[in-house]
């Protein structure tokens, strides 16, 4: 509707613009200025002065550039709304904008004033249209980088496995910063937000923040409290959740990829067939949760408490778990463990189903002989006859487990 209706004003404004310059041309007239709406003489009959020419400038804004500027700044807050389809959609609608005032200006400037040389031409083209050049420009990085990162978010790939992948330090440390810049801008901010209400404490399968679904790929959601907030199938790639409260907290089918997880409280929390591929767990509570078929591929877990938790069917391949308690955890149904590490892990009281340690990595025989009982476990190297042959009651077969 805004550039039907800047089109319209703009075939009036031709005509009056039609209207002058036949009076101007052909009828020879001393004093031009007399003209009305003197508007359009500022535009296309400029004078030698200052003053001019900040008027010029101003109506050159206001009549050519408010439409393209205008839509930029809405298609600019519309990436928060992290809509791929829409985003794009309102990111084409400058573009359009900055086309047809491309043609307007073009069109008038061409009839009012023609540079003798080639080169002078050149010179009077780039500098008429370089504002236009300029928001162009910011248009198409808009399509072809922002939006694409916000909707996936803007840290992915900004840290690496942690020392910068063999890159200049500089380098990964600018970059970090930009795209850190880049999600305070155009990413959701939560942080500091409280989205529960104690009073609703009482209520045991109440969810108190209803965000099912949601997309906030990015979003700073630090130091927030999300206490049984239901953030199930919720897209929360890249996201900073780090010192948030998420207890009990519904995170069913979350995408939770490439996340920073520090200090975030995940107690009791539900994160069933979730996704934490390449996340960033440190001094992050999971006691007690639930992690059954969750995706854990390639993610970096340190210092962490996951008493009790549920790991039944997860993927754990490639994942790190450096001085991580998993006291009471429940490691079942054929959970892929390739190249695992469990650098100085508690396992003491877990119970170990069906699972194939083979190929894990830095597990020792002090780890295994505290774990409640081995069922149908393959251990690494020699691990399997120092069990058999010092800790026999750890195997469990079918008769012990049904008696």
């Amino acid at each position: 509707m805004a550039i039907l209706i800047f089109c319209y004003l703009h075939l009036y404004i031709n005509i009056i613009k039609n209207f002058i310059w036949e009076l101007k041309t052909k009828y020879h007239l001393s004093d031009g200025r007399r003209i009305y709406p003197w508007i359009l003489l500022t535009l296309d009959f400029p004078q030698d002065n200052f003053i001019h020419k900040v008027q010029r400038k101003i109506l050159e804004l206001f009549a050519y550039l408010s439409l393209p500027i205008s839509l930029i700044f809405l298609s600019t807050y519309y990436v928060k709304k992290h809509s791929p389809i829409l985003s794009y959609i309102f990111a084409i609608l400058p573009v359009i904008g900055i086309i047809i005032v491309y043609y307007l200006l073009f069109y008038h400037k061409v009839r009012t004033v023609k540079p003798a040389s080639k080169k002078k031409k050149i010179v009077f083209y780039f500098n008429r249209f370089l504002p236009l050049h300029i928001l162009l420009i910011y248009s198409l990085f808009l399509i072809t980088i922002i939006i694409p990162n916000a909707n996936n978010g803007f840290y992915r790939g900004a840290r690496g496995n942690g020392n910068g992948n063999g890159h200049d330090p500089y380098i990964v440390s600018l970059y970090y910063n930009i795209k850190k810049n880049l999600t305070a801008w155009f990413c959701v901010n939560l942080s500091y937000q409280t989205l529960i209400d104690e009073s609703n404490k009482g209520y045991n399968h109440l969810f108190l923040a209803d965000l099912e679904g949601s997309r906030l790929e990015g979003a700073l959601l630090q130091n927030s409290i999300l206490t049984r907030a239901n953030l199930s199938f919720s897209s929360l790639a890249d996201s900073n959740l780090s010192y948030s409260n998420l207890e009990e907290a519904n995170l069913n089918g979350a995408d939770l990829r490439y996340c920073f997880l520090i200090n975030t409280n995940f107690k009791m929390a539900s994160l069933f067939k979730a996704d934490l591929r390449n996340s960033v767990l440190r001094n992050t509570i999971l006691t007690e949760s639930n992690l059954e078929k969750a995706n854990l591929e390639n993610t970096n877990i340190d210092s962490a408490d996951m008493r009790a938790v549920n790991l039944n069917n997860a993927n754990l391949s490639g994942a790190r778990f450096n001085n991580v308690d998993f006291a009471g955890a429940m490691i079942n149904g054929h959970a892929n463990c390739l190249n695992t590490s469990f650098f100085n892990s508690n396992l003491e009281g877990a119970s170990l189903m069906n699972v194939d340690l083979s190929k894990s990595k830095d597990l020792t025989i002090e780890q295994i002989s505290k774990v409640k009982f081995l069922y149908n476990v393959e251990l690494p190297g020699g691990l399997s006859k120092e069990v058999k042959k010092n800790y026999p009651h750890l195997i469990k077969t079918n008769k012990d487990l049904f008696q």
